[in-house]
């Protein structure tokens, strides 16, 4: 039985897989999955069958009211021992952007309500072995800081079989298609 297909929101940072792919590859599972380095918005969004034009509607305006912008990943952060991730210098302006998309889809709770803070991040590794996610960070440190321009937020859906995880609409910030 295939499994289920899910969706979410997220600012793709595929620039970051130079530095991050190696590790991720080993210790994160989204990865396989076909996940690009990325900052989740908003999980689980939307069944991908319910997908539509009011979906994709709101979606984009939520992002022509947030300009881009730069953003710089210089720290690690840990969740308990089970996931190493990327922290931006910067987690307001994400902050402020997932509070955008978690306003205009009220019926998506971020996470599934599991958590009772949305923290920025981009995970580099999530249940591995604590010690190759310690040495993932130690490698990775040198290397940083790490910057982007965030300009799009990408509705991407898949499920946990390889490669399953694709964009299906990219929406760029701060202005109409």
């Amino acid at each position: 039985m295939a499994a289920e297909r899910e969706s979410a929101i997220v600012v793709e940072i595929s620039e970051f897989d130079e530095v991050l792919d190696d590790h991720r590859k080993a210790l994160d599972p989204s990865r396989e999955w076909g996940m690009p380095a990325h900052l989740t918005m908003l999980y689980p969004f939307v069944r991908p069958a319910d997908v539509n034009h009011t979906t994709l509607s709101r979606l984009e305006a939520v992002a022509t009211k947030v300009s881009p912008f730069d953003a710089v990943f210089d720290d690690f952060g840990w969740f308990a021992d089970q996931v190493v991730w990327l922290a931006p210098s910067q987690p307001e302006k994400f902050e402020h952007l997932i509070r955008q998309v978690v306003d205009a889809f009220p019926e998506c709770s971020p996470y599934g309500g599991a958590h009772d803070d949305v923290i920025p991040h981009v995970t580099i590794g999530d249940g591995g072995d604590v010690e190759l996610m310690r040495a993932a960070a130690s490698a990775i440190r040198p290397r940083l800081p790490l910057t982007t321009r965030v300009a799009s937020l990408s509705l991407m859906a898949g499920s946990r079989e390889p490669g399953s995880w694709q964009v299906v609409e990219r929406v760029r910030l701060g202005r109409a298609r």
